[in-house]
């Protein structure tokens, strides 16, 4: 059975795309970051590591650059230490309302989902097992 969506919300998306355009053209010519996920966050180059993980690491949990770099040994050193000085540069002034709008972005997205799931828009599954499946012995 079909249930009409009851998501009435699409802020989630209007908050992602807003951090996306705060982030200036010529940000990866300072940093070594790139955008992912079809431009829906920053992340290091060969990583899986956002910018928000390392900036909230730094600047929420106190981790120095040693910190985060034992937290991801992976990761080079020096790059963790461009992005933080960047950071604190006046050029890196956008970071706060990019994550900013990062945090809000999920937060909206999180509320719609909860809505979505509570009014039973989600179809049961069941999870690749049919009725023409034979059982495993």
């Amino acid at each position: 059975m079909a249930t009409k969506s009851v998501s009435t919300s699409g802020d989630w998306r209007e908050l992602a795309k807003a951090a996306r355009e705060s982030v200036p053209d010529d940000v990866f010519d300072h940093i070594p970051m790139r955008f992912a996920e079809g431009g829906k966050t920053i992340r290091f180059h060969g990583s899986r590591i956002s910018l928000n993980v390392i900036i909230d690491s730094y600047t929420r949990w106190g981790y120095t650059i040693e910190d985060l770099c034992e937290a991801h040994p992976h990761m080079n050193s020096g790059d963790i230490r461009k992005v933080i000085d960047y950071f604190e540069s006046p050029d890196g002034g956008w970071i706060d309302e990019y994550i900013a709008l990062l945090d809000a972005s999920f937060d909206a997205w999180e509320r719609d989902f909860r809505r979505r799931w509570e009014a039973g828009e989600f179809p049961a599954r069941d999870f690749g097992i049919s009725k023409n499946s034979k059982p495993v012995q």
